[in-house]
């Protein structure tokens, strides 16, 4: 089950809620959370980004999640054919963890972000 959710709160997620009567462990589930771009704006500090993309309160509340979060980012743009949409969210995606590498002084994040993560 793809679980994709917007939130800067893990403690409040509708979505992931709604999931749970489906997956009630969310052993099948991989949560996806989206707008990666918006939220590096939005948090200024280190430590407000670690909070964000290592959330203690899913690992607490889902011990067993299958997977994630991962974090996407869909490019401003969208390109008319599928090879230029590619491309550019291979773009977007590659700025964006640079970005957060700077910002958080590691690239231990890396690995989780991006539509490739989901592989």
């Amino acid at each position: 089950i793809l679980c994709v959710e917007d939130t800067s709160d893990w403690a409040h997620t509708p979505t992931r809620a709604v999931v749970s009567k489906a997956d009630a462990q969310l052993r099948r589930t991989i949560l996806v959370a989206t707008k990666l771009d918006a939220k590096l704006a939005q948090f200024a500090m280190a430590e407000d980004l670690h909070r964000l993309l290592n959330p203690r309160d899913v690992a607490a509340a889902h011990p067993r999640l299958l997977a994630g979060p991962i974090f996407t980012s869909v490019p401003p743009l969208m390109p008319v054919d599928g090879f230029s949409f590619a491309q550019a969210i291979e773009a977007h995606e590659g700025s964006l963890t640079t970005l957060l590498s700077d910002r958080v002084g590691s690239d231990v994040y890396t690995s989780r972000i991006g539509i490739l993560a989901l592989r």
